[in-house]
């Protein structure tokens, strides 16, 4: 499934959270377990990202999907709701 999310946000979120740690995209793209080339195109270029690559990423960046997302990505949202549903249903 791909996630549709702003994704200058995301690219915004998470070459920033890279410069916390002082980490190149090599570095990133090899904690990751992606390319360099990757790594580079999400932070550079509007793009959709997959939840596997999301996960990656946040876990090279020692962060959350949630922090790179941000508050208020639809992605979240659904998940909320999703999770909310479930909860209604289990009662």
């Amino acid at each position: 499934m791909e996630i549709t999310k702003d994704p200058g946000e995301l690219g915004r979120r998470l070459a920033q959270r890279r410069r916390e740690l002082g980490l190149t995209h090599a570095q990133v793209a090899r904690r990751a377990r992606l390319t360099e080339g990757y790594i580079r195109h999400v932070e550079e270029q509007p793009a959709d990202i997959a939840h596997a690559a999301l996960w990656r990423l946040a876990a090279a960046l020692e962060t959350t999907p949630r922090q790179l997302l941000g508050a208020g990505s639809p992605l979240l949202l659904a998940e909320q709701r999703a999770g909310e549903a479930e909860a209604t249903l289990g009662r």
